[in-house]
């Protein structure tokens, strides 16, 4: 599979901090998938489940037993200053107070103001999966189409949609929740790798590989890819592909 082009239009991530026992996340949810709606494929949608309000239960309690944490994004939680949920960063815009994780009510103010921006770099995936041994390797390229001063990464994530199971929704414990865009895994480490240069025409290209967890769904796992300013962490650019 091929990732989408994308020279011509900025691609904006929306990393959104949620968890199963947060009353109000759906609420967060819901407003990613409706902007989501809206702008198509110019939005990349995560969800990292990290904080207190991701912790499982544990038995005998029979609800809100899975564990959606990850290292990385406990790590994001915890750098970025998460400081209640929902929140989100979008594209990892500074709201001219050095502050990344914006409330709900900034979401699309913060989309508006960069959606138009023409892209500084063109990424692209190309995925290939094999289905009986749960394998994905693929190759990631970045290319720069204007010259652009500072130190910049490229990351990759791999996230599974459509996860059925237990949210808390304002007061109702709600068993069959979806969970859309559940941040699985970082591919390349949990900050990505140096991109050497950045004048335009540059090109950095990398290969990664990873068996998907035996309890992920193939069919609803997409790979994605992003370069972001190692300093300021905004991302220039995104893109993603499915894994199947």
């Amino acid at each position: 599979t091929l990732s989408a082009a994308n020279a011509t239009k900025r691609v904006i991530l929306i990393e959104e901090f949620t968890g199963h026992t947060c009353t109000n996340c759906p609420e967060g949810s819901r407003e990613v998938q409706r902007l989501d709606s809206i702008h198509g494929m110019q939005i990349i949608p995560v969800s990292l489940h990290a904080g207190y309000f991701a912790k499982p239960h544990y038995p005998p309690d029979t609800a809100y037993l899975t564990d959606f944490r990850t290292t990385e994004g406990e790590e994001y939680n915890i750098l970025f200053a998460v400081w209640g949920n929902p929140s989100a960063m979008v594209s990892r815009m500074d709201d001219g107070s050095g502050n990344l994780v914006l409330p709900k009510s900034s979401w699309e103010p913060t989309v508006n103001s960069i959606i138009n921006d023409p892209p500084s770099v063109k990424i692209d995936i190309m995925n290939l999966y094999h289905d009986s041994l749960k394998i994905i390797k693929g190759k990631v390229s970045a290319r720069w189409l204007l010259t652009t001063s500072g130190s910049y990464k490229l990351q990759i994530y791999i996230i599974e949609d459509h996860i059925v199971d237990w949210q808390l929704d304002g007061a109702f414990n709600n068993p069959n929740y979806d969970h859309r865009h559940v941040f699985r895994k970082a591919l390349n480490g949990a900050w990505g790798v140096d991109i050497p240069s950045s004048n335009a025409n540059d090109t950095l290209s990398i290969e990664y590989s990873l068996q998907l967890n035996s309890q992920w769904k193939a069919d609803d796992c997409e790979v994605i890819a992003f370069v972001y300013n190692a300093s300021a962490y905004e991302v220039l650019q995104a893109s993603e592909v499915k894994v199947k």
